[in-house]
C-alpha cells in the first residue's frame, strides 16, 4: 500500500500586515505546540518577519523550537514578496537573500524552500535559487502539464542546475467542520489514481496544501485540524502528514521542465483590461501578459527597470548605494504591481506608493554621486521605438512616439508621479477614451465633438491624434529638444492637417511649440485642445478638489489676478475663456504647475472618475479619479496655411514646510 503523504502550510502575502494577523499565528504556534506529532510549515515575507522579531519574539523562540523538533519548517522567497520575473538577476539574488538571512537570525535556521508571489515562474530562476540554498519552491499545479501532475514532486534543470518542483493543490483544501475521516480518504484515493512510471508504482505520492490566514483560522476555529490529526493517526500509515523538505526526499521525482508559469486566478485578467478570459492550455500567460494588457502597470515595470539600472551603474558613496537598492527592492513588492491577497487588480493608490520608492531611490543615487541633467534618446519602454527621457533636477518624466505625449511626470522634491493616470475601458467605465491619458495629449475637434468632450462623459473616438505614432523630426540632446511629427484628417473631412510638436525642455519645466498647417484644398475650422492629466489618487467624497487646487488668471481682468475655482465647477461645459494662464497646485505636496499660453485660449477642467472590479467581489466601484486640464483654441487655417501656438510649463517645488498652500498664477506670457 502506498502512503500519502499530505503537506499542509499557511501562506503569506505582503499585503497582510502581521499585526492583522498575530493572534492566527499565536494560536497556529500554540496548536501545534501541544500537537507535536503533527508537522506544519510557516510562509513569512520580510517585514513580517521584522515585525516579529520586534515586537513578538516569544513568538519566534517558539517557532524555533518547534523546528528544532523537525516539526515545523520555515518557507523563504524574497523579502519583499516581489515577481520574479520582473526582476534583473542583482535584485532577484538580493531580495532572496535578505529574506534567507532574516529567517535565518529570527528562527535559527535558513530556508530551504520557498513560494512565489501569484505563481509567478520562469526558467532563469533555477540558477538563482541554487545559489542562495532554495532546494524546492512550491508551484500551483495548475501551472504543471497534465501528464506530470501525479502527485508526486518534479525536478527542473535548466541548464545544469537544478531545483525540486512541489505542486501545491487548491482543489485538495479540507473544509471547515468536515468529516476528517473521510476527507483523508478522498486524498488517497485521488492522489493514488494517477498511473505512474514503473519503477515508481510502489513508491509514495505527495499532496501539498497552503491555506490563506482566513482558510485556517476557520479551520482551526472550527476543530477542524485537530479531528484530520486525529483522523490521520488512526489512518495506520496509509495517510501522514509531513513536512514538504522531508516529504520530497522519500519520493522520487519527476523530471519535468516548465518553462513559465503564473497563477491561474491572476492569469485569466492577463488578456483582456479588467476582462476574466480562462486561460489557454496551449499557450499559457505569464506575469508579462498581465504587464503588457494593462498599460499603467507596464509605466510602472519600465520606471522600476530605469531605476534599477541607475543604481546598478552608480559609482558613487557605497553606503547610499545600498540604501537606494534597498528602496528599490520594497517598490518591487507584488502587491504594489498586480496582486493583494484578495485579489489580481492594480491600484492606483499602490502603485504610486512604488512611484514614492522609486523616487526616493533615484534621488538617493543623485545624492550619491555627480548628478548631471539629461536628455537621452532611446528605447526606454521596450517597443521598438526611441522614447526621450528627461532627467531634470526637479523632475523626470518620458516623451513617448505614440501621441507623441508625456509620460510619468515625477516631481523629486514630492516624491510623486503626477502622469500615473488611467484610461477609461468599456467593461468598467461604459465608454472608452480609447487612448492613454498624459501630459499635453493632442486634439483637433469638430464643434459637436468639442462638445461631447468638454461633458466628460462621452469618449471620442473621430479625433486621431490621441492614438498616432509620432515620427521624429528633428532632434538637438545638447539644447535639450525634440520635434515630432504626425499626420491626421481634420474632423468630418478628409483635409490632411500636419501637426509639428517640439518639446524643449530646461530645470524648471519646458515648453511645448505647436504648428499645425494645413496641407489640403480646403479650408479647416476646429477646436485644438492640448490636454494633461493629473493623477489624484482614489475617489474621495471631495473628488479632485481634495487633491488639487486650480486657479486661473483671466486676460479681460487689469490685475494679473486669479481666480480660485474649484475643478468640480468647471465640469459640463463650464469652461473659463480668455485665460492667460492656468495653475494646478497639489495640496499636500505643495508643488504647482503653471501652463502660460502665448495666445488667450479656452481652459476645460473637469475630473474624471476611473472605475475598476472590486478585488473581494469583483463588483464595479469607483477606483482612482484624474484632473483632466485642456487649453483649446478656436482655429481656423486656409489651405495651405499654418498657425503656432506654444505653451509653457514652469514646475514649482514648494520649499520645506509649505504644502497644502495655495498659490496664484503668474501674468500670462505674451508673444
Amino acid at each position: 500500500m502506498n502512503t500519502v503523504y499530505i503537506c499542509f502550510g499557511l501562506a503569506s502575502h505582503i499585503d497582510c500586515p502581521a499585526e492583522a494577523y498575530e493572534d492566527v499565528y499565536k494560536h497556529a504556534v500554540s496548536f501545534f505546540y501541544s500537537h507535536p506529532g503533527w508537522p506544519f510549515f510557516f510562509v513569512f515575507s520580510g517585514p513580517q518577519t521584522a515585525y516579529y522579531r520586534r515586537a513578538h519574539p516569544e513568538f519566534l523562540n517558539i517557532l524555533h523550537e518547534l523546528e528544532g523538533r523537525k516539526q515545523v519548517e520555515i518557507l523563504g522567497g524574497g523579502y519583499y514578496d516581489p515577481l520574479f520575473p520582473l526582476l534583473f538577476p542583482v535584485d532577484r539574488n538580493g531580495q532572496i537573500e535578505m529574506l534567507s538571512s532574516e529567517l535565518r537570525a529570527a528562527v535559527g535556521k535558513r530556508p530551504r524552500g520557498m513560494t512565489l508571489c501569484a505563481g509567478s515562474w520562469e526558467a532563469a530562476l533555477t540558477a538563482s535559487l541554487q545559489t542562495y540554498g532554495i532546494e524546492y519552491v512550491l508551484m500551483d499545479s495548475a501551472s504543471i502539464p497534465p501528464h506530470k501532475q501525479l502527485y508526486l514532486p518534479l525536478i527542473m534543470a535548466d541548464r545544469g542546475k537544478t531545483v525540486d518542483i512541489v505542486p501545491v493543490y487548491d482543489q485538495a483544501k479540507p473544509l471547515p467542520n468536515g468529516n476528517a475521516g473521510q476527507y483523508l480518504k478522498d486524498m488517497y484515493k485521488k492522489a493514488s489514481r494517477p498511473a505512474v512510471p514503473e519503477y515508481i508504482s510502489g513508491c509514495g505520492r505527495m499532496v501539498t496544501v497552503l491555506f490563506s490566514h482566513g482558510e485556517f483560522k476557520a479551520l482551526l476555529e472550527s476543530g477542524t485540524l485537530s479531528a484530520l490529526y486525529e483522523a490521520a493517526s488512526r489512518s495506520d500509515g496509509a495517510v501522514q502528514c509531513a513536512l514538504p523538505n522531508v516529504c520530497r526526499r522519500l519520493i522520487p521525482r519527476i523530471p519535468a521542465y516548465i518553462p513559465a508559469a503564473f497563477n491561474g486566478a491572476f492569469a485569466q485578467w492577463a488578456a483582456v483590461p479588467y476582462s476574466a478570459v480562462p486561460a489557454q492550455k496551449a499557450a499559457p500567460l505569464t506575469v508579462f501578459d498581465f504587464v503588457q494588457t494593462y498599460p499603467e502597470i507596464k509605466e510602472l515595470y519600465d520606471r522600476m527597470l530605469s531605476v534599477s539600472t541607475l543604481i546598478s551603474q552608480s559609482r558613487g558613496d557605497k553606503m547610499r548605494k545600498k540604501s537606494a537598492r534597498e528602496k528599490l527592492w520594497e517598490a518591487q513588492a507584488g502587491q504594489l504591481f498586480i496582486c493583494t491577497a484578495a485579489g489580481a487588480f492594480p491600484s492606483a493608490v499602490l502603485r504610486q506608493r512604488a512611484y514614492q520608492l522609486l523616487a526616493e531611490a533615484e534621488q538617493i543615487v543623485r545624492d550619491a554621486g555627480s548628478f548631471k541633467e539629461s536628455f537621452a534618446a532611446y528605447d526606454y519602454n521596450s517597443d521598438g521605438m526611441d522614447e526621450y527621457v528627461l532627467r531634470m533636477d526637479l523632475y523626470t518624466a518620458c516623451i513617448y512616439s505614440i501621441g507623441g505625449m508625456l509620460h510619468g511626470l515625477t516631481v523629486l522634491h514630492g516624491r510623486k508621479n503626477y502622469g500615473d493616470t488611467e484610461y477609461r475601458v468599456a467593461a468598467c467605465d461604459t465608454v472608452d477614451d480609447g487612448y492613454w491619458r498624459g501630459f499635453f495629449v493632442d486634439h483637433l475637434f469638430s464643434a459637436a465633438d468639442f462638445k461631447r468632450y468638454c461633458a466628460s462623459d462621452g469618449a471620442v473616438h473621430t479625433d486621431d491624434f490621441p492614438r498616432m505614432r509620432y515620427e521624429l523630426h528633428s532632434l538637438s540632446p545638447a539644447r535639450r529638444e525634440v520635434q515630432l511629427v504626425a499626420t491626421a484628417s481634420a474632423p468630418e473631412t478628409t483635409v490632411p492637417v500636419v501637426l509639428k510638436k517640439k518639446y524643449a525642455v530646461h530645470s524648471g519645466g519646458m515648453t511645448v511649440q505647436y504648428i499645425l498647417k494645413n496641407d489640403g484644398q480646403d479650408a479647416v475650422t476646429a477646436w485644438f485642445a492640448v490636454e494633461c492629466n493629473f493623477a489624484a489618487g482614489a475617489v474621495s467624497a471631495g473628488g479632485v478638489g481634495d487633491v488639487y487646487d486650480v486657479s486661473v488668471a483671466s486676460a479681460d481682468e487689469k490685475k494679473a489676478d486669479s481666480t480660485a475655482v474649484r475643478a468640480e465647477s468647471l465640469k459640463d461645459g463650464g469652461q473659463r475663456t480668455t485665460v492667460s494662464a492656468v495653475q494646478i497646485v497639489d495640496r499636500e505636496t505643495g508643488t504647482s504647475f503653471v501652463f502660460e499660453p502665448n495666445e488667450n485660449c479656452t481652459v476645460v477642467c473637469a475630473p474624471i472618475v476611473f472605475k475598476r472590479p472590486e478585488p473581494n467581489t469583483a463588483a464595479i466601484v469607483p477606483s482612482s479619479q484624474t484632473l483632466c486640464v485642456a487649453l483649446v483654441w478656436h482655429v481656423h487655417l486656409a489651405a495651405g496655411r499654418e498657425l503656432e501656438k506654444t505653451i509653457h510649463l514652469s514646475v514649482l517645488s514648494a520649499p520645506t514646510g509649505t504644502a497644502k498652500k495655495s498659490h496664484r498664477p503668474t501674468a500670462g506670457r505674451k508673444k
